[in-house]
């Protein structure tokens, strides 16, 4: 969230293994964009992966420090989702049942998964652009049309009331092609001056 300037999460898993307050706290975890995050904080400026084998608890920032205690994990996997060179969010992988290992061969293989995303969701913003441009362009073909119409009903109606010099006559014509024109039943004509 840029106007908070925070991370918050948007979909994780629920292993059989968490409790539900391990659960409730992962799903709503909002998280500083700062260097409250540490080593979080710095593999987001540099768009790097970090894979964490092991944590030293005490060597975390406060913000983490409660983040490790309350998910109980030992290790950690982090993947920044990159579009255009720009972060927009990130994986993380981690496992309530202890320490991930990994080779580089799994960290590159995830890393690759999760550029896979990072494109998808490039796809699908683009795709939203262009739908919302469409629509836009298709309430102004609209409005135009209507304009255009309404344009069109007064120059004809302009060359009718024109053409008569009954004033009797002339309303009755404007009655007639108004009551088609807007929602309403009375129409009313008043002079200052009979003559």
């Amino acid at each position: 969230d840029k106007e908070k300037n925070e991370f918050y999460t948007y979909k994780t898993t629920a292993p059989e293994n968490a409790s539900q307050e391990m659960i409730d706290y992962s799903r709503n975890l909002k998280l500083p964009y700062d260097a409250r995050l540490g080593i979080l904080y710095s593999a987001y400026q540099k768009s790097r992966t970090l894979y964490a084998p092991r944590i030293v608890l005490n060597l975390q920032t406060p913000v983490i420090q409660d983040m490790i205690i309350a998910l109980k994990f030992q290790s950690f996997l982090f993947v920044p989702l990159i579009i255009q060179d720009e972060v927009i969010g990130s994986m993380f992988f981690t496992s309530y049942r202890g320490k991930i290992n990994l080779t580089k061969s799994d960290i590159s293989n995830i890393s690759i998964f999760c550029n896979q995303i990072s494109s998808s969701l490039q796809n699908s913003k683009l795709f939203g652009v262009v739908q919302e441009e469409k629509e836009k362009a298709l309430v102004a073909q609209l409005e135009s049309e209507k304009s255009k119409a309404q344009i069109e009903f007064l120059n004809e109606f302009s060359k009718v009331i024109n053409s008569f010099n009954n004033l009797d006559i002339i309303f009755s014509h404007a009655v007639e092609s108004l009551s088609n024109k807007i929602e309403t039943d009375i129409f009313q004509l008043q002079l200052v001056d009979k003559a």
